[in-house]
């Protein structure tokens, strides 16, 4: 019983983190008028090492925020800069 509510509290938190970046990205379209120009746009959902990576849910959540924003969606709670 603990591990479901476990589950069902990372899968609440993760989409809580995604809304966050949507609205961002949402606000940022408006007032950068959508032009990127030589900008590389990532998203990043940082979470804790405990969480679980790359599972079928985060799979589906990396999937949709791609086809709907059309930015990559990461989650890490580390970042390199090149």
């Amino acid at each position: 019983m603990l591990l479901v509510i476990e589950e069902r509290a990372i899968r609440k938190n993760r989409k809580k983190a995604i809304k966050q970046l949507s609205n961002t990205i949402e606000l940022f379209d408006i007032k950068l008028k959508r032009d990127y120009s030589g900008l590389k746009i990532e998203a990043y959902v940082s979470t804790p090492p405990t969480y679980p990576r790359k599972d079928t849910a985060w799979t589906n959540f990396e999937v949709q925020f791609l086809e709907e924003f059309g930015v990559p969606l990461f989650e890490t709670n580390e970042k390199v800069f090149d």
